[in-house]
C-alpha cells in the first residue's frame, strides 16, 4: 500500500508541475510514526534549474502556528506563565502602541484585535493569531474532531489527525490564493490511508 501511496501522489505532484500550475513543491506523510510518502517534483530555483529535492527550503508562511501553539501549550502546561500572562511580560517590545493588555490566550484564540487597528501608530509589532485548527481540507472546522491542519498564506498546508496516526505536510514555492493543490493531494492521502485501515 505505502508504494502504491508514495507512487499516486509522486505522479500527481509530476502532473501538477508538468501543467504549470506548480513550479516545485514538496509532500510528507507520516502514518502511525513511519514516513510512507516523501515526494517532490519540480524546480527549486527555475534562473540556475535546481531541482526540489526533501531538504528543499520552500514556503510555508502560517503552518509553523502549529508548533507554535503546541509549544505555547507545553509550556502553560509546565507553568513557566499561564493562558492570561500579558504577552509584555514575555516580550516587552510587544507593549507598543497599546498592545499591554493582550495575553497568551488573545494570541492563541486570535481574539487581540489586530485586524481592527489601522492608522498612524496603531500597527501592532506582529500579527500573530496561533490556535485555531481548520481540521483536514475538504472538511468542516474541527472535522473530524482528532484532525489539527493550519494552512499557509500561498496554499502550504499540514495536519494531522491523531485517531487515523496521519501527520501531513505540503509546501511549495509558488505562491497561490487557494489551497487547490493541498486539497488534492491531502485527498489521495486520507482516501489511500482509510482503505488501508478498512482492508485490515
Amino acid at each position: 500500500m505505502t508504494g502504491d501511496l508514495q507512487t499516486q501522489v509522486q505522479e500527481a505532484l509530476d502532473e501538477l508541475v508538468d501543467s504549470d500550475v506548480e513550479r516545485g513543491l514538496q509532500v510528507a506523510v507520516y502514518h502511525n510514526g513511519r514516513q510512507v510518502v516523501d515526494a517532490v517534483a519540480g524546480l527549486a530555483d527555475p534562473a540556475t534549474g535546481r531541482p526540489v529535492t526533501s531538504a528543499t527550503p520552500l514556503y510555508n508562511f502560517s503552518v509553523c502556528k502549529g508548533a507554535a501553539s503546541t509549544i505555547l501549550h507545553r509550556l502553560v502546561d509546565r507553568g513557566p506563565f499561564t493562558y492570561d500572562t500579558p504577552i509584555v511580560d514575555l516580550w516587552p517590545a510587544f507593549g507598543a502602541h497599546g498592545n499591554h493588555n493582550m495575553t497568551i490566550r488573545h494570541a492563541l484564540n486570535h481574539s487581540a484585535g489586530f485586524h481592527d487597528r489601522s492608522g498612524p501608530g496603531l500597527r501592532p509589532p506582529t500579527t500573530w493569531g496561533l490556535g485555531y485548527s481548520i481540521g483536514t481540507l475538504g472538511s468542516e472546522p474541527r472535522d473530524p474532531e482528532t484532525a489539527f491542519g493550519v494552512g499557509g498564506v500561498g496554499g502550504a498546508f499540514a495536519y494531522s489527525d491523531t485517531a487515523n496516526g496521519i501527520a501531513f505536510a505540503l509546501t511549495k514555492n509558488r505562491l497561490a490564493s487557494d489551497f487547490d493543490t493541498a486539497t488534492r493531494i491531502v485527498g489521495l492521502v486520507t482516501d489511500a490511508l482509510a482503505t488501508s485501515v478498512r482492508g485490515r
